[in-house]
């Protein structure tokens, strides 16, 4: 017998979370016989989980630079970035992963498989260029939370970023069937504090970071984080 894409009735609670998530069957959804949890390897059903732009934080920073809008796809959400670092931070590419829904011993799990590489924005026309360093979330975490320090270098007419740090959670499945942050998280932290401002925090309550929208040029201006639901 042909596997039915469609969800059976047998994990009736798997629908309000796909629905909450705005989730997607693959194309190996469990059988009539069975909800896939006594499944091993790739006999295993997969979830695909889609996320929804839910919100724009304020954009926080200086005035210089051009506006550039850096958004990983709507099935993807932040899990690192690539960034052009020294003492400061002058410039960011952002990695982007999908997530997935799929069975497991205690039920169900969601697991984090990064795919694309967005191009850089900032540091356009820095010579020496600074190395290019990658930051990534641990295995089966994604960005839930970013901050970031401006100072005013002595080579610039306007505030810069000076520093990014981004929180890195592990998404779980609650008591209540719903997706969201766990309590494990993770820090990753590019360039160096010196004399700056407070730090700018923005987090996404309801969901993980999909990408940031702001001004940028010979480095990085402004930002604003773009929230994406779960």
């Amino acid at each position: 017998m042909s596997r039915d894409t469609r969800l059976p009735c047998i994990i009736p609670w798997l629908l309000p979370l796909l629905a909450a998530c705005g989730g997607e069957l693959g194309s190996h959804g469990p059988s009539e016989e069975t909800d896939g949890l006594g499944c091993s390897g790739t006999d295993c059903p997969v979830y695909p989980i889609r996320s929804g732009l839910s919100a724009e934080q304020p954009l926080a920073g200086g005035i210089g630079g051009e506006p550039f809008g850096s958004l990983c796809r709507e099935d993807q959400v932040l899990v690192g970035i690539r960034a052009l670092v020294a003492d400061d931070l002058w410039g960011l590419g952002l990695n982007c992963g999908r997530l997935e829904l799929s069975p497991s011993n205690a039920g169900y799990a969601v697991k984090v498989l990064p795919l694309d590489q967005l191009s850089p924005f900032g540091g356009n026309g820095i010579d020496p260029a600074p190395p290019l360093v990658e930051y990534a979330c641990p295995p089966q975490m994604v960005v839930t939370a970013a901050s970031w320090t401006l100072w005013q270098p002595f080579v610039a007419m306007q505030r810069v970023v000076k520093q990014m740090q981004l929180t890195c959670s592990e998404l779980t499945i609650g008591a209540d069937r719903q997706l969201r942050a766990g309590p494990t998280t993770a820090l990753l932290v590019a360039g160096m504090l010196g004399m700056s401002d407070s730090p700018v925090v923005q987090t996404c309550e309801q969901g993980a970071v999909g990408g940031f929208t702001g001004r940028s040029g010979g480095a990085i201006d402004a930002l604003s984080t773009s929230c994406v639901t779960l």
